[in-house]
């Protein structure tokens, strides 16, 4: 009783007995519908096992097991082909787009996904509402849900729902880490389960592979924290080198060389350091105060160049330009 059929190729549309309005083009494509309706299936095998409606499928074995389901679009070789449902008939799909070759190939129960470039959503079987485009996009993603990634293998392991990655490589390693936005390339590459974390800029939190609750912003800002928690890192290189928690350090090269917890540095340069740099709690507020730290702690340095030059020295007070300048070991000095 089907009306209102293009049928063009071996097969097509085998088994059609009621439906309307579809469009078969390659060797068996539609080849088991007998019901569904305005399906259009271009391509061999394409939309093989569909037995439903308003689904566009173009390209080698696109859609091909799609069985129940409706509004989805697959274009590219493969593209929705719905490896995991080759012999499950209760797989269920609606409004999904994926486009490019392989993208959403293994699509079981799930909806509203858009999937572009080669391979984006490649592992997903069951994940929902996730937008992945790019080469490889979100490729290891299975049961993740509202998850977005764009750019050259972003988001590439992700394995938890929620999560925004923004570039190339961005989020990269992330597995089980969750509520993380890394926007720039690399940004977050390294990330596994550091949940919390906003990293924007090329590089940016690059190395971090455990902590928690950071932010940073600029290039390679807070690029080698690999476990540190709690930190604000804002400009260029600020926070580098930086491995241990709850430190503010805002301006370019910024507490550059800092490995220890509970410092303040704000300005182009502040609470620089020097490799290895370990002392704890100081507060470096302007240009290049605090400079040449390295183990001296609960300094308080406030205006450019203000103890510039304290290397070891503790528990010292110095407020405006160039005060306490070369301070080097010296303790308990207050300089106003």
């Amino acid at each position: 009783n089907g009306n209102y059929n293009l049928s063009l190729g071996s097969d097509t549309l085998y088994n059609n007995i009621d439906g309307n309005y579809n469009i078969s083009l390659g060797a068996s494509a539609l080849y088991s519908n007998q019901y569904g309706s305005e399906n259009i299936a271009i391509g061999i095998g394409a939309g093989y096992q569909v037995e439903d409606n308003f689904n566009t499928l173009v390209g080698t074995y696109s859609g091909r097991n799609l069985k129940n389901g409706e509004n989805n679009v697959y274009i590219g070789r493969n593209a929705g082909r719905s490896l995991a449902n080759e012999f499950d008939s209760t797989a269920i799909q609606y409004n999904n787009i994926a486009i490019g070759s392989n993208a959403g190939i293994n699509l079981k129960n799930t909806d509203e996904n858009l999937l572009i470039g080669y391979q984006s959503g490649y592992n997903i079987t069951t994940g929902k509402t996730n937008l992945l485009i790019g080469y490889n996009a979100g490729y290891s993603a299975i049961t993740s849900s509202n998850t977005l990634s764009i750019g050259y293998q972003a988001g590439y392991n992700n394995l938890v729902d929620g999560g925004i990655n923004i570039g190339t490589n961005a989020g990269f390693h992330n597995s089980v880490g969750t509520h993380n936005m890394n926007i720039g390339n690399q940004a977050g590459y390294n990330n596994l389960s550091g949940a919390l974390n906003i990293n924007i800029g090329e590089n940016a939190g690059f190395s971090n592979i455990t902590g928690s609750n950071n932010i940073n912003i600029g290039l390679c800002a807070g690029l080698n924290n690999d476990n540190g928690s709690l930190n604000i890192t804002i400009g260029t290189n600020a926070g580098y080198n930086l491995k241990s928690d709850g430190n503010i350090i805002i301006g370019g090269g910024a507490g550059y060389y800092v490995n220890s917890p509970n410092n303040i540095f704000i300005g182009s340069y502040a609470g620089q350091g020097q490799n290895g740099a370990y002392g704890d709690n100081n507060i470096g507020i302007g240009y290049l105060a605090l400079n040449k730290v390295y183990s001296g702690l609960k300094n308080l340095a406030i205006g450019d160049n203000s103890l510039y030059n304290n290397t070891n020295g503790n528990y010292n007070l110095s407020l405006g330009s160039d005060t306490l300048y070369n301070n080097i070991d010296g303790n308990y000095n207050i300089s106003l």
